[in-house]
């Protein structure tokens, strides 16, 4: 097997269009830049591509034309090639049908169109770079916890409602107002599950050239709470492991953080001390950024050197397509449809809301409508690669933490690493549970109860045809 490694700069203009936010945004400056790390695999007959992206979403268009090219251009089957995305919020907007709905200016959606070129050019001179590197390696694999850094951030309340990141200053971006916030807790019950803390690690060790590292992790990439460009904890993350190890690169895989913040709601008095200087400083000290950064960087160096042996034989891959129910609501579309022109007008101060129960109920009224005319059911791919006893699972969209654990837990290889927001600009995907309870991400969600069961069943079942082909 032969493997190989490219990293390809995306850092966009300053005054980019920013993602992952209700409102128009602009990036007023660089914290840290922006890359795609692409891994190529060789086997003598099969090729395969994995390419992290430090991007909060990227259009399906530009997932697409990309795969296209790259097939093309580089002799590797589209259905082995995995676009993901770290899922960083303080990143650049890569998707024009995103400006077309939030109803930004002609000129504004050119200035993101422009984006998406660049970044197609980029992805795609990053995976013909990766094969032109390529050379005899071995793998490795190794699992440690990272505790402490990730919580769930859907709380159940006293009064028996659930709240996403409850007890905190948020404006109708659905942006904390302060940067690192310190919730209050006084109308918590407790949170709706456990964060998945294990860290999972593919070490690859190349012939003549500098290891490779994957680093895969659930949780939300939204300490950066900054309005300049950031690629958050995944970005620190690659650089420590890369400083702490000699000749090593490091790529981070998001796994399933739909449900994941790094909200910690009982911080110690260190931790207030860092978050209150982060506030102080409009977040640009990043010391939370930092602080997740060096727990996963710890976890990582604890384990690269005993990191055990995997038979890597050869490469299979396949994709399978599933339909999910949709999740209407068409019976309130009238009133949906007036808090939507409300919000478009900047009206949105004369619903009798405020904060997190504002974004949630906006949320909401742009879901109905949204769905009144979407199908009864959506088609989504997911992508599996495998190299001998290890798999990667690619699945569209914001998984949540128990949906994540249920998927890798089904699959019959030995080593599993699930890379979300995988080829397509998708969604949240809940339990059927969770959808049941309600919250911000239940209301948001384009895909109903009952999704959760077909996606276990659809993923293991790809996951076999891959092993048994």
């Amino acid at each position: 097997m032969k493997c190989g490694f490219s990293r390809v700069e995306i850092t966009p203009k300053i005054g980019a269009v920013m993602a992952g936010t209700m409102e128009l945004k602009h990036c007023i400056g660089v914290l840290d830049d922006l890359y795609v790390r692409a891994v190529a695999f060789d086997d003598g007959e099969r090729k395969a591509l994995i390419i992290s992206i430090d991007l909060c979403n990227m259009a399906t268009a530009v997932n697409d034309e990309c795969r296209k090219r790259i097939s093309e251009e580089c002799g590797v089957d589209k259905d082995a090639i995995m676009l993901t995305c770290i899922h960083t919020h303080a990143g650049p907007l890569a998707n024009t049908d995103d400006a077309r709905t939030n109803k930004y200016s002609e000129q504004i959606i050119a200035q993101v169109a422009e984006y998406c070129e660049f970044l197609t050019e980029k992805i795609c001179e990053s995976a013909r770079l990766a094969f032109e590197d390529t050379t005899p390696a071995k793998f490795y694999t190794a699992t440690d916890k990272a505790e402490g850094i990730a919580h769930i951030r859907r709380q159940i309340m006293k009064d028996g409602s659930v709240v996403t990141n409850p007890g905190m200053d948020w404006n109708c971006s659905g942006d904390p107002i302060t940067c690192c916030p310190i919730p209050d807790n006084t109308d918590v019950a407790h949170a709706l599950g456990e964060p998945n803390e294990t860290v999972k690690i593919l070490k690859i060790e190349r012939e003549g050239k500098n290891d490779i590292c994957f680093v895969n992790f659930g949780l939300h990439a939204t300490s950066a709470h900054v309005r300049k460009i950031s690629a958050d904890y995944p970005g620190r993350l690659c650089a420590i492991v890369e400083r702490a190890i000699d000749n090593v690169n490091c790529v981070f895989i998001q796994g399933a953080e739909g449900d994941v913040a790094q909200i910690n709601r009982n911080p110690s008095e260190a931790e207030k001390r860092f978050l209150i200087e982060d506030n102080e400083n409009k977040g640009e000290t990043l010391n939370k950024t930092t602080q997740i950064a060096q727990v996963l960087a710890a976890a990582v160096l604890r384990k690269y050197m005993l990191a055990e042996e995997v038979d890597i034989s050869k490469i299979t891959f396949g994709k399978k397509e599933l339909s999910l129910p949709a999740n209407k609501d068409d019976a309130n579309y009238d009133e949906a449809l007036r808090i939507v022109k409300l919000h478009e007008e900047g009206r949105h101060h004369e619903l009798p809301y405020e904060g997190m129960a504002l974004v949630t109920v906006l949320a909401n009224a742009k879901r109905i409508v949204r769905m009144k005319t979407a199908p009864d059911f959506f088609n989504y791919s997911f992508f599996a690669i495998s190299l001998g006893n290890f798999a990667f699972i690619g699945t569209p969209g914001e998984l949540f933490c128990e949906l994540g654990n249920r998927i890798v837990d089904a699959s019959p290889f030995e080593y599993t690493m699930l890379c979300a927001i995988t080829n397509v600009r998708s969604t949240y995907f809940l339990t059927s549970k969770a959808l049941r309870e309600g919250g911000y991400e239940a209301v948001t969600s384009n895909i109903g109860i009952g999704a959760d069961d077909i996606m276990v069943e659809g993923s293991r079942e790809l996951l076999e045809r891959v092993k048994n082909s």
